[in-house]
């Protein structure tokens, strides 16, 4: 694997399609790992150390479902169904089996990408943005309109622009 961004596991038994999707992901900034069997996927899944899985359904040796039933049994690494069975028992049958999402072929590589991104950020517990209002016990601060209160009772806060700068988008640390 080499040095960088997050690592990805890409089961596929599409050669050409893991080659243009590795290219894509990695011009994206990701570490992208390709396997093309069902087996040999899995054996990647459990042994290496990846952010993410993106499986196919219909794989040689050891089909997607099952990759992911066993997958689940040792690991919670995030899993992508990227497959053409878009039946909605199929969509149902992989997340019943523990997939975070589940894109059909063919798809659009920025739609992926965006998918991607999302499933990591939950799996990271980053949240998208900071909350707006922050309330403790009685004092309640809201970071956007810059005002704070304790109760019903408006507490007056410089309206220095630097000041409404550095508490925009920033953690409130309050000492009681």
């Amino acid at each position: 694997m080499k040095a960088g961004g997050d690592a990805i596991l890409l089961i596929d038994d599409d050669v050409e399609l893991c080659t243009l999707l590795a290219e894509y992901l990695e011009s994206h900034g990701y570490q992208v790992t390709a396997v093309h069997d069902g087996s040999s996927g899995l054996r990647s899944a459990l042994e290496e150390h990846h952010q993410l899985v993106i499986l196919d359904v219909m794989l040689p040796v050891l089909d997607g479902f099952e990759v992911l039933r066993q997958l689940r049994k040792r690991s919670n690494v995030p899993v992508i169904m990227l497959t053409a069975r878009a039946q909605e028992h199929d969509r149902v049958e992989g997340f019943r089996q523990g997939a975070d999402d589940y894109l059909v072929k063919p798809f659009a590589a920025a739609e992926l990408l965006g998918r991607v991104r999302a499933v990591l950020r939950r799996a990271s517990g980053v949240p998208l943005a900071a909350p707006r209002v922050v309330q403790l016990g009685s004092l309640r601060l809201d970071a956007q309109a810059l005002e704070a209160y304790d109760g019903q009772d408006a507490l007056g806060l410089p309206r220095d622009h630097g000041q409404d700068q550095a508490l925009l988008g920033r953690e409130v640390v309050v000492e009681l």
